[in-house]
Parts: C-alpha cells; structure tokens; sequence
C-alpha cells in the first residue's frame, strides 16, 4: 500500500478513480497539475463534462468494454483544461466492480507534432504538385532558350570552319542571353520547390512580382493572357518571399483551370488606407495597406463554394485534379503575415482574390547587384576540383588552369580524398554538394577538415534536397555558389576566397 501511494503521488501520468456514475471520486497530484484543476473544482463532478463533446460517445463505449474485460487498445480523448482548452490523453483502465481506476498519459505534445509534420509534409507535396503543373511550360521555354543557345554555337562553329571570323560576338552575345536567362528562370524555380523556411524582410511588391513574371507566365500556360495594374510607388511591405511566391503561383494556377486555359489574369496593387476596422472590430485596425488583387475571367463560384473556399482540403475540382490546400495555405500565408485575404466571385463572373499587407516602415534594401568579377590571374595556387558532370568538370578545369590554378579533379569523394591524401596539401578544394556514391561534398569537406581544419572550401551546387547547414557556410575558408554560374565567376572567387 505504501509503495502504490509513492507511485499516485510522483508519476507524471493522470491517475483518477471515478464511480460507477462516473463521477470523481479521486485523482493524483499529476492531474491536477496537468489540467490545472483544483479537488474542490472537480470532485464529485461527472467526468464526460470534462471530456471534450466529440470524444463522449466513444469514452461511454469504452467504459462498457472496460465493465466487460474487452478493452484491448487505450482510448485517446481531449479532456478540458481549467482555462478552457483541450488537451490528449492516452487512457487504460479497469473495474473492480464499484468504482474505475484509470490511468492516463499526456500526449498533447506528440500529437501537435504530428500534426505539424503532416502539414508540413502536405505543403510539400502541394509546392511539389505545383512545380509539376509548371513542368511542361518551363520545358517548353528552357528547348526555346536551348535552341538559341544551340544556334549560335551552330553557326560560330561554321563560321570558324569557314574562316568567317568578322561578327562572331553576334553568336556569343546572343548565346550569353539566353543562358541569363536560363539561370534567372532555373534559380527561381529551385527557389520555390525548396522547403526551408524564408524570414520575412521589407520588399517592393511591384519590383519581386515583375521579377516573378517568367514563372507566373509558365503557370499560367501560353494560352492565357497576363497583365499588370501595378501601383506607380507601392509602400513596402514586410514578407517572406518565399510564401508570397507560393500563393502568387497557386492563384494562377487556380485562375488558369477556373478558365479552361483561356482567358486572361490581372495583378493590381495599389495602396490603401484604411480609416476604420476591415471589415469588422475584429479584422484589421485602421492603418496603411498594400492591396494585391489576383483577378480572372473563370467560370466563378457559388457564394456556398466562396464560403468555405479557404478551408484544409477543399475543393471544387474533380477527383485527382488537386488536394484543395493551394487557398487554407494563402490564407494561413496572408494571416500570418498581419494581413486580410478575401474572395469575390459569382457564376459566370470570374473570381478575385484580395490581400491586404500592412505598410512597412522599414527600408527596402536596393537590388542586390553582383560584384563586379575579379579579372586579376592566380599565381601557381593548387586547387582541388570534385564533380561528377564530365563536361563541366573538364570546362571549369580548363578555364581555371587558363587564369593561373594548378588544377587536380575528381569525380566522386572518395577519388578526391585520395588525391587530397597522396598529391595534397591544395590551397583551395571545389566540390560539387550532390555526389555519387553516398558521400556527399559536405561530408567530404568535414572529412578534410578532419586533416587540415584550415582547409578552404567553396561549394558548389545546383539543387539539393537537404539544405546545407548554416553553421558550415559560417566557417572560415568557406563559401557557396549555385548553379548554373559564369566560369569567370568561378574563378573570380575562388581569386577572392584565396586573397590573390
């Protein structure tokens, strides 16, 4: 006896006896601090009235299996918190034929996390879903800007065998475009497929959307028209780029297949100034706002369908056709944000969706621009270049060794640990991130670390599914590059890194 009242005052679970009437007849320490209840608040109370009302039909049927010796999994049930929430316990019990004792575990915890995980884990897969809804267009614009690219190059190559050397900066200027803007559209797409979270920071709505453009056209398809009613000087706006490119993206989306892939989207943004609460006491307090509207000429909605249009997992689209979390992920988007999203729309009449953005007052910082390339030859530096794509290894060998670099490479980690061990030491090691053979470039840069901590390391990658850690990028001696690059950008940092 004395043992099992050591183990009802110390254990971290919920312990209760309650009667056949179950009422409460006694509890441990744990519950009450667990819920925050006091005896005298409690005693004698029914406990379904702590139980949560969706949870008691199935808390009555346990309780029958319990009478009868059947109850083989523990029930889980939101039990009611002294300050008015729920929380989750795990309960097993059993009846000694004039009163319940039951025993039950906190789980709130881990089921929030689960929760969480699943959500994070279905906006995922949407962001991935929509990145596969662009795919086709953004093939159809990269074969574009690949056959110029491949024209030029054609022709140069003609022109040389013909001895032609007059207007060759013709080809390469028009090559050198099309691979901009290549990388421009390929760095925004990696941008929004990748899932780490981006800290909001002061921006110029007009400046982000028009950098937007080439994506919002491939998720629109080339059948639709796009066009701009954009503020001449829109106040800033404090957001996090990420999440306004998902929603931006998925309004598109949504208008395109609302319209059968024909008929035309209208972005505004304006400012406004809001002299009382919108729309009621309970909604945002007069101030400034920045208004962005996504309009587009589809078939509309119903006011039934515009009422419950934001809501997890629904949709008007047939079965299969999407998951019906593009419009809760830009509400919970723009409500996190301090802002207001709403939808009008009719039968007929196409739709509009509105958000509201408070006014920041912070600076925009200006456009970051791109230092100009150091030009300046490397004097003998030995430099160590990992990556497994044999054409761009042999390219950006090539060009190093023409500024100056002594350059060894390699394809995999485990060939570029040999050499760093036979022909090393090297001044500089150049290692792609994604490389066969399970051995990544960032396990391969600690592993060089491991033999010399001062070894300077520049990463180099063009998508990877874990993010490399910022603590790495925060060493001495290390930097990142994304590509597609410029060689001479390559060299010109490497230059910099080495102090040349």
């Amino acid at each position: 006896m004395a043992d099992r009242e050591h183990i009802w005052q110390l254990s971290s679970d919920a312990m209760l006896i309650v009667t056949r009437e179950l009422k409460f007849m006694a509890a441990n320490p744990a519950l009450y601090r667990i819920l925050g209840w006091s005896e005298a608040q409690v005693m004698d109370t029914p406990v379904l009235e702590m139980v949560h009302p969706a949870d008691r039909t199935e808390v009555q049927v346990a309780v029958i299996d319990v009478v009868h010796g059947k109850l083989e999994e523990p029930v889980i049930t939101r039990v009611r918190h002294q300050d008015g929430h729920y929380r989750r316990f795990r309960w097993t019990a059993r009846f000694d034929g004039d009163s319940f004792t039951a025993v039950g575990r906190d789980i709130t915890a881990e089921q929030e996390a689960a929760i969480r995980q699943a959500e994070a884990l279905m906006r995922d897969s949407h962001r991935l879903e929509t990145v596969g809804q662009m795919a086709g267009g953004m093939a159809h614009e990269m074969n574009n800007l690949l056959s110029g690219i491949g024209g030029s190059l054609e022709l140069l190559q003609r022109r040389l065998a013909q001895g032609r050397l007059e207007g060759l900066e013709t080809y390469t200027d028009l090559a050198r475009d099309s691979v901009q803007r290549a990388m421009s559209l390929t760095h925004r797409l990696l941008a929004f497929s990748r899932s780490q979270p981006l800290a909001p920071r002061p921006l110029d709505i007009n400046r982000h959307l028009s950098g937007l453009e080439p994506l919002l056209r491939q998720a629109l398809g080339a059948q639709m028209r796009l066009q701009w009613q954009l503020d001449v000087l829109p106040w800033p706006v404090c957001l996090d780029v990420g999440q306004l490119d998902n929603a931006i993206i998925n309004l598109c989306i949504n208008a395109r297949e609302a319209s059968l892939d024909r008929g035309s989207v209208t972005i505004r943004s304006v400012n406004e100034r809001l002299t009382s609460a919108f729309p009621d006491e309970g909604g945002l307090p007069p101030g400034d706002y920045v208004a962005l509207h996504v309009e587009d000429t589809g078939h509309g909605m119903s006011a039934e369908e515009v009422s419950r249009v934001f809501d997890p997992f629904y949709t008007t689209k047939p079965a299969g056709r999407g998951a019906g979390m593009g419009l809760s992920m830009v509400y919970g988007f723009v409500r996190q944000s301090g802002g207001y999203v709403w939808i009008e729309s009719a039968p007929g009449q196409g739709a509009r969706v509105s958000m509201l953005f408070p006014r920041s007052l912070q600076p925009v910082p200006a456009e970051p621009s791109l230092p100009a390339p150091i030009d300046r030859p490397a004097d003998g530096q030995r430099l160590l270049l990992v990556d497994d794509e044999a054409n761009l290894r042999t390219l950006m060998h090539e060009y190093l060794a023409e500024r100056g670099f002594e350059v060894f490479d390699a394809f995999d980690a485990y060939s570029a640990l040999d050499a760093f061990q036979q022909q090393g030491p090297f001044d500089l090691v150049v290692t792609d991130i994604g490389l066969p053979g399970g051995f990544s470039g960032r396990q391969l840069a600690k592993t060089l670390r491991m033999i010399n901590p001062e070894q300077k390391v520049l990463f180099i990658t063009g998508f990877t599914d874990t993010p490399i850690e910022q603590r790495l990028l925060n060493e001495p001696g290390t930097a990142l590059m994304l590509k597609p690059f410029s060689l001479q950008r390559l060299a010109s940092q490497a230059v910099s890194m080495l102090g040349i």
